[in-house]
């Protein structure tokens, strides 16, 4: 069973002279995993999700990071939790906040990379630090993180059986729409009805912003299937994909041309004043700037 939890965390640790220091950590996704287990207790995972759209060359760091953040929040609130209870023992117990044998939810991040290019960042910790040749002694006394890094090169899409297989199939063709319409028009039986869940699954993966696809998803419904049909709404993206790049296109160049035209404007002026003053005209200079119908007649005289 998954229990949603709060994607942002903040923790306000004492620092000196009684300064307070904030951190927070913000995920794209969290959940609690409680699993059930035979005569045995419940056993519990903090599942974290980070997708990537491009290659983070400090990920293994953030990863780290928010890993360290769900420990620290468990432990402030088991100390509170004890401090409340007044259950600790004096001395050690009541100098850590918490029980010898408290034990805390194990944390584990998956890092979801879905972007064109192959991922070529760190996956351990120990691939970012600098540690000059020969001083790898070092290393006995540092600890190492590994990043759970989930890409299409490592996913064997069959091996799932909810929305995400859709997901891990799609994931090569992230960055080629033609081969994405391709794709799903050649699987039509498999993407033309599929669940309301995988449906806000997949149009989150892919969804540009501008388009707007997950909003009005309810278009793609399938009446006579009962679900959704994907091969319309990744054919609309293609379509509302190709519009928005004319337009784009379009106001780059009459961006273009306006910053093109007020460059010739500007280089006419700068002649025109360069011969007044050459032919001892500079008295009317002033004029020229002023009345645009003397400038006019002034660009003719001199050819400009």
């Amino acid at each position: 069973m998954l229990t949603w939890l709060p994607e942002s965390g903040v923790l306000k640790l004492k620092g000196k002279r009684g300064r307070t220091i904030r951190l927070e950590q913000i995920r794209d996704v969290a959940y609690l995993a409680q699993l059930p287990r035979e005569h045995r207790a419940i056993f519990r995972v903090i599942y974290g999700g980070e997708g990537q759209s491009y290659i983070d060359y400090g990920m293994a760091i953030r990863d780290q990071g928010y890993d360290a953040a769900a420990y620290l929040t468990q432990l402030y609130a088991r100390r509170q939790k004890r401090r409340e209870e007044r259950s600790l023992e004096a001395g050690d117990e009541f100098l850590s906040g918490i029980k010898k044998d408290d034990r805390f939810v194990p944390v584990v991040t998956l890092c979801l990379y879905y972007g064109e290019k192959e991922w070529d960042a760190a996956v351990r910790l120990f691939e970012l630090l600098d540690i000059p040749e020969g001083e790898e002694w070092i290393y006995k006394y540092l600890s190492d993180y590994r990043l759970n890094l989930v890409h299409a090169g490592n996913v064997e899409p069959k091996n799932y059986r909810t929305g995400l297989r859709q997901v891990f199939e799609l994931l090569p063709f992230s960055g080629d729409a033609g081969k994405l319409r391709e794709y799903v028009e050649q699987h039509r039986e498999e993407y033309e009805n599929v669940s309301e869940e995988t449906c806000e699954l997949l149009l989150t993966f892919m969804d540009d912003k501008e388009m707007k696809l997950f909003e009005g998803k309810n278009q793609y419904y399938n009446k006579e299937g009962g679900g959704y049909d994907m091969c319309t709404a990744f054919r609309q993206m293609r379509e509302e994909g190709i519009q928005i790049g004319e337009k784009r296109g379009e106001e780059r160049g009459i961006q273009i041309g306006e910053k093109r035209g007020i460059q010739i404007g500007e280089e006419r002026v700068n002649q025109l004043i360069r011969m007044l003053l050459q032919e001892n005209r500079g008295n009317e200079i002033s004029k020229s700037v002023a009345d645009r119908a003397y400038q006019e007649k002034l660009f003719m005289e001199y050819g400009i």
